[in-house]
């Protein structure tokens, strides 16, 4: 699958993303993560990936 077609399905992103996320947070940093903590970080890292890949500001 091509990023742009994964980019343009934010649920499968978002699913694809949350044991990257989690993974970087124990291994690299050694900080574990409770669910809540887990599904709002990668909240916030998919949303910051789509609107980078819709050229959108932050914050708008």
């Amino acid at each position: 699958m091509k990023n742009t077609q994964i980019l343009n399905n934010e649920g499968y992103f978002d699913n694809l993303m949350k044991p990257i996320v989690v993974k970087q947070f124990k291994g690299k940093q050694k900080i574990n993560l409770n669910a809540d903590s887990a599904r709002y970080i990668n909240t916030l890292v998919v949303k910051e990936y789509m609107n980078e890949f819709n050229n959108e500001e932050i914050g708008a």
